[in-house]
């Protein structure tokens, strides 16, 4: 079973150990709902986590010093896939987004696969990669992404003008 990832840490807040974690969720309350994560493959206990300036301040148990702390500084945080949030109708984690076919709805053109995915503040933008190599964004907006299968790995799109 993978982990999920849930969290970078970016830097220490203070000196007991606080981390300032950059969140890889949806929501920045997620971590107030965890009662651990994972870090290097050991899991530590979260003793407190509280937003700040569009990221997470997390306090783990055992980790009470900026010594303590700094050697993981760009370590990624994870939770068990078990422990991961359940999805609603029509919704996904962008792991599962990654090697879909992107296909034109009109001519059923499989037009290459998406290689990347990018966050940002009002949507996703899938990176997609022909067979020529060379790339395309697709923004994830309902008028541009028609449907998206991650059991089958098919994503179909419109295919506006200019977006290729």
């Amino acid at each position: 079973m993978a982990n999920f990832v849930v969290g970078k840490i970016i830097n220490m807040h203070g000196i007991k150990g606080e981390f300032k974690v950059f969140p890889e969720t949806d929501s920045i309350d997620r971590f107030n709902e965890l009662d651990y994560v994972l870090l290097r493959g050991e899991k530590y206990e979260i003793e407190s986590a509280r937003p700040h300036k569009g990221c997470c301040l997390l306090k783990l148990k055992g980790i009470d010093s900026i010594n303590d702390g700094e050697r993981f500084k760009n370590e990624l945080l994870e939770i068990y896939e078990e422990d991961a949030e359940e999805l609603g109708e029509d919704e996904y984690f962008i792991r599962d987004i990654f090697d879909c076919k992107v296909v034109d709805d009109k001519t059923d053109e499989v037009l290459g696969i998406v290689t990347d995915v990018y966050s940002t503040k009002a949507n996703d933008v899938f990176e997609v990669t022909m067979s020529n190599k060379k790339t395309f964004l697709v923004p994830n907006i309902k008028d541009i992404v028609l449907s998206v299968d991650v059991e089958n790995k098919t994503i179909r799109i419109n295919v506006m003008e200019g977006l290729i």
